[in-house]
């Protein structure tokens, strides 16, 4: 059984925060290495600088160490570092030999250096120990094993320094290290933010062409892209010219299609006037039947073409306020009403092709001619970012528990009005194929059917 593929969480579709996750996971470790090497690297040294002033205070002792002539050793000269003679200040020394201290600085007062394993071969190499000094405290210690020719025995030297300064330092180093890398951190995760969003800005381009492209602004995406990027332009290209002429072609076929019905259907209905004629009433009412029933079916499967090309081209911006002006003159010259126009200063474009929007207002407005008494009343205008078209009749209107009837195909609530009884389901079919809504109701002005159009709007320039 295949295993599901986990989706991943819909915060990592983003590109933009997976380059500044993965940039920030990249600076964080390796900041993170940097200061544990700095760290490393100034304790060491800080240390090493230690030792070596500690060595220069033992070599200073191995050099003046004498035997008196009573046999105890002395200091010809006492290490110059004044905080060997305050008590307790953080910097011993200390000289043992096999019958127990011989001589210790006055900073250790009556405590002495406690160094465990200490050396016991006679090397005069330098050792290094960490042992426990007065108060516990914890000495940085260095040891050297001399002999004396005039002594029967060697003699360690000792010296030693409190560590505690030193961690005090550490710790400083660490605060002042780690604060200035998490300024570099941040310097860096700035610039390349900056630098993401910059490299992003092809594709904030693309974004804003397609939505040009849907809002009928333009029909293909132009400029130059980067390298990386123009590929997927050039694609994109290609398959909007392809979806254009695979809809001007099955356009053109429905055309077609269309004109090469008329002529066969044409005829039939002669043939049933001459049917009608010899006297066979029965025969001809059938064959007209048949072919009002077969232009009701070229009609609306033409229709259905003409909206799925509407629902497939969104490239072009069509003004609303001339089509409505010419739709009326026409109208005018059709029909002996009172036409009401009432259009906004400046309604947005509908979105869409010219002959679509033409199609639903035309049909709307010729149903509500077929109905009125005296007025049609037509507006235009704005509403939630869409084309708010509203046609309006005093005629008797539709009932509400009828509204849902009327719109499918072929349904006529009244046969004595001529026509298919395709107008509204080809108008609902061309509106929900553009990506608007139908909506019939009773005008609450008129007293007949209301009929709300809401169309998707071009985006304004």
């Amino acid at each position: 059984m295949a295993t599901p593929r986990r989706t991943p969480p819909e915060v990592w579709r983003s590109l933009r925060l997976r380059l500044l996750a993965s940039a920030a996971v990249w600076v964080v470790v390796a900041l993170a290495l940097a200061g544990i090497g700095l760290q490393a690297l100034f304790e060491s040294y800080v240390e090493r600088q230690m030792v070596g002033r500690l060595v220069l205070a033992l070599d200073h002792m191995a050099a003046n160490l004498e035997i008196a002539p009573n046999g105890d050793p002395i200091l010809r000269s006492l290490v110059p570092e004044p905080l060997f003679q305050r008590p307790l200040s953080g910097m011993y020394w200390q000289i043992e030999s096999p019958q127990g201290i011989e001589m210790r600085s006055r900073s250790l007062w009556d405590e002495v250096i406690r160094v465990q394993n200490p050396s016991t071969r006679d090397d005069g190499l330098i050792h290094i120990h960490r042992a426990i000094g007065p108060g516990n405290q914890r000495l940085l210690v260095v040891e050297r094993v001399i002999t004396i020719p005039e002594a029967p025995y060697p003699f360690r030297l000792l010296v030693g320094r409190d560590e505690s300064g030193l961690r005090r330092l550490f710790g400083g180093f660490t605060q002042t290290i780690a604060f200035s890398l998490g300024l570099l951190a941040l310097g860096i995760m700035l610039a390349v933010w900056g630098q993401v969003t910059f490299g992003l800005t092809p594709f904030r381009r693309l974004r804003v062409a397609l939505a040009q492209i849907r809002g009928g602004d333009r029909a293909t995406l132009e400029g130059r892209y980067p390298v990386e990027v123009q590929p997927l332009v050039d694609d994109l290209n290609a398959l909007l010219v392809h979806n254009s002429q695979m809809i001007d072609t099955a356009r053109t076929q429905a055309g077609n299609l269309a004109h090469a019905l008329k002529t066969p259907l044409a005829i039939i209905a002669n043939e049933a006037e001459a049917l009608e004629e010899r006297g066979d009433s029965d025969g001809a009412m059938l064959l007209r039947q048949q072919v009002d029933a077969m232009r009701r079916h070229v009609d609306h499967h033409l229709a259905r073409a003409r909206a799925q090309a509407a629902s497939e081209v969104r490239t072009l911006s069509t003004p609303v306020v001339p089509s409505v002006e010419r739709l009326l003159r026409v109208m005018q010259r059709l029909h002996d009403h009172h036409f009401d126009l009432d259009l906004d200063d400046d309604p947005p474009a509908f979105r869409g092709q010219q002959d679509t929007l033409e199609e639903i207002l035309g049909n709307l407005v010729d149903n509500a001619c077929k109905w009125a008494k005296h007025t049609v009343m037509i507006r235009a205008g704005e509403d939630n970012g869409q084309v708010l078209l509203t046609v309006e009749d005093d005629g008797p209107g539709i009932p509400e528990d009828r509204i849902a009837e009327v719109l499918r195909r072929g349904i006529r609530l009244d046969e004595s009005k001529p026509g298919s009884g395709l107008g509204l389901s080809i108008v609902d079919d061309l509106t929900r194929a553009s990506g608007g809504t139908l909506t019939l109701d009773r005008s609450p002005e008129l007293g007949g059917l209301r009929a709300a159009l809401r169309l998707p709007a071009a985006t304004r320039e």
